[in-house]
Formats: structure tokens, sequence, C-alpha cells
């Protein structure tokens, strides 16, 4: 006759990164945000089931993962991946960031094409180039949509001063009437972003200054 079967309980409650890590008897783990750790009804040594902590954090995170996406929108510009990932990293259940997801929509604090149009002003007035930035707003979730318009949008004059502002920090220390230096700052300006046509009339709008 079998014995009876032994419940899974909570070995210990571990937090690193603002995650507490409810270690179990059975050698799983379960994941929780510190901040509902106050109202986390299980203790070390009380028996928990995974059904019951996902309906538990169903039921109680909402309000605990909206809070969390207010304040990192507040802190600076994110875009919608950014945020998701972030939400995710904090062990919130998927159907709870969705709905956290569509209530910062529904409220204009998510944009990414705003969030676009900014960042590709910003890193073109650093002096950066129109290829680097649909790298770096591709890795950030936009939607290659979404980045053709913004890119389109900027103004060409615009994107040779970026480049000639580029050119002149790359410049530094070389000789323009040599071949082999212009090559190396054409290098430069194409590794920022910048295509060869661009680099080009950079490197010649220094060469008649």
């Amino acid at each position: 006759m079998e014995g009876p079967i032994e419940s899974v309980k909570i070995d210990e409650i571990h937090r690193k990164h603002g995650i507490n890590t409810l270690k179990l008897s059975d050698g799983t783990c379960l994941y929780l945000p510190h901040s509902m750790l106050s109202i986390c009804p299980w203790h070390t040594g009380d028996p928990i089931s995974q059904e019951d902590f996902n309906t538990w954090m169903g039921n109680n995170s909402y309000s605990f993962a909206l809070e969390k996406a207010f304040l990192l929108v507040s802190l600076k510009s994110r875009t919608e991946k950014e945020l998701t990932d972030n939400l995710r990293s904090s062990h919130y259940p998927e159907k709870i960031i969705a709905r956290v997801m569509a209530e910062l929509l529904d409220c204009g604090y998510l944009n990414d094409k705003q969030y676009a149009d900014q960042y590709a002003s910003s890193r073109m007035n650093r002096g950066y180039g129109p290829y680097r930035i649909r790298t770096d707003l591709t890795r950030k979730g936009i939607d290659r949509e979404t980045i053709a318009s913004t890119l389109s949008e900027q103004d060409s004059e615009d994107l040779l001063s970026a480049a000639i502002q580029s050119a002149r920090k790359i410049a530094r220390g070389k000789d323009l009437s040599d071949f082999g230096d212009r090559n190396k700052i054409k290098a430069g300006l194409v590794r920022r972003g910048f295509g060869y046509s661009v680099a080009n009339m950079a490197i010649q709008a220094l060469q008649d200054e």
C-alpha cells in the first residue's frame, strides 16, 4: 500500500536583484517580485502548489506591475519592447503584462513612433548616421515600417551636417591630403552609420574648408 503523498513545501525564500525566489522541496522554484512579498500568503515551511501560486499572482499582481511600469516610463522614455522585457524580467504573468501595456498605450505613455523620432534626432545630433540608428532602433524593438518612416523624415542637410561633425572628430591628427588617412576617416564614418556617398561628401567638405 502506497504511503501518503507529501505536499511540496517552501524550503527557502531568497532575494536577488529585486526578485524573491521561492525554493521548493521538490527542487523547483517560483519567482515573486519583491514588492509583492509583503502580501504573499506563503512563508518558509508552508505547503504550496504551482497552480495556487499562478492563480494568486494572476489575481494580485496587476497593481504592482502597473506601478512599476509607470515608474519606469517616468524615469525615461522606453519602447514597448523595452518595457515588456523589463516586466518579464520581474516575472509578472504574461496576461498581466498585456493588461499593463494596453493601459499605458491607451494613456499615451508609450509611443514607438515618437520614441523613434526623438531617438533618431538625438543620435544624429551626436554624429551618428541612419544605418547605425536603424540598427539601434531595431534592437530596441521598433518595427521596420516605423523605422523607415522616421529615417525618411530626416533632413538631408542635417544628415550631411552630422557626417561632417563626425568626420571632423575622426580626422584629428590625420592628413586629409593623404589617401590612406582619408580612407580611415571614411571607414570611421561608415562605422558610425553613414553611407559611402555621404561619407565622401563629408570628407570633401573638410578638404574645402
